[in-house]
């Protein structure tokens, strides 16, 4: 599989669309909240596709993703990595669940 590349921005956790996202974020101290472009082969953003959603907890480490389903959460390094492990390594992402 190709590698997955990507950016992601900062939003405002009220921003966030998936709903247990939103709920979660309310149960966590100081959440932070992401939205993730991918990037096609040539570096130019992919367009016309969902994004990802983050949802970020720096107290414990614990990072949920939703993409167009209900979020699924892993235990993370930081932000970038937990992005890239669960765009890139599957495996890894479901051992750290």
């Amino acid at each position: 599989m190709e590698h997955r590349a990507f950016v992601y921005e900062q939003i405002p956790v009220e921003r966030l669309s998936a709903t247990d996202l939103r709920e979660e974020a309310q149960q966590i101290p100081a959440p932070q909240a992401f939205l993730v472009t991918l990037l096609k082969s040539d570096g130019y953003l992919q367009t016309n596709t969902d994004r990802p959603e983050v949802l970020y907890s720096s107290h414990g480490h614990r990072m949920g993703i939703a993409w167009g389903t209900d979020a699924t959460w892993a235990d993370v390094d930081d932000v970038e990595s937990g992005i890239d492990m669960f765009l890139n390594d599957e495996e890894r992402w479901l051992n750290q669940n």
